[in-house]
């Protein structure tokens, strides 16, 4: 059955919840939140370099549940807001960065799971590409400081494997400059590309 799957990457305050849940209500796909800011809303944990150990193994756990769930799923069109590889890539930048670096290293092994690579190939991603001072800013006017990270050395490391990534995967990923422009003109932009990825897969554009 032809299934597409989107994910966002970008640093916090580079809309990707906002783009993801605007797509997803208009183009009509089934919107799935990314799991460490549930996390961090529902149990307080601490985020960017500081998130503790516990938080980067159960976004682990949760993670593999979701790439089978939606792997699986009879949903045709999925969005999810940042799935694989961006947990991985935290725990990367925390484990060169934080603490517990050899747990987080091991971790990072442990993502090299069949259903997460499964799903991390079967996935069009959409860079929403900001420099880490543009992150700060948007993150100071969005106003929500627990979800706020705030460490420079964290997010230059952290965007530099996302471009990592996206240099390694230039097939699967479209690279969105969203500096300067507004929050219409970078959804007309992805709108206008999940169309055509819509009607290359099931051979209409909704």
């Amino acid at each position: 059955m032809p299934k597409l799957i989107l994910s966002f990457l970008g640093l916090p305050g580079s809309g990707k919840t906002t783009i993801g849940e605007k797509i997803a209500q208009n183009l009509g796909f089934k919107y799935i939140p990314e799991i460490g800011t549930k996390l961090i809303l529902e149990r307080k944990y601490k985020t960017g370099i500081d998130a503790p150990f516990e938080f980067d193994n159960t976004v682990f756990m949760k993670t593999k549940s979701l790439a089978q769930e939606v792997l699986n799923s009879k949903d045709k069109k999925i969005i999810l807001e940042a799935g694989p590889p961006m947990p991985q890539l935290y725990v990367k930048t925390r484990a060169e960065l934080g603490k517990h670096k050899d747990p987080r290293k091991s971790l990072l092994q442990a993502y090299d799971h069949h259903d997460i690579n499964n799903l991390m190939e079967n996935t069009f991603y959409f860079f929403l590409f900001m420099p880490p001072q543009i992150a700060i800013s948007r993150q100071e006017e969005r106003n929500m400081q627990e979800l706020d990270t705030m460490n420079m050395d964290f997010l230059h490391l952290m965007h530099k494997n996302m471009w990592d990534f996206y240099k390694a995967h230039k097939d699967r990923v479209i690279l969105v400059d969203v500096v300067g422009k507004t929050e219409n003109q970078v959804y007309n932009q992805i709108e206008k590309k999940v169309q055509a990825l819509v009607q290359k897969e099931f051979g209409t554009s909704t």
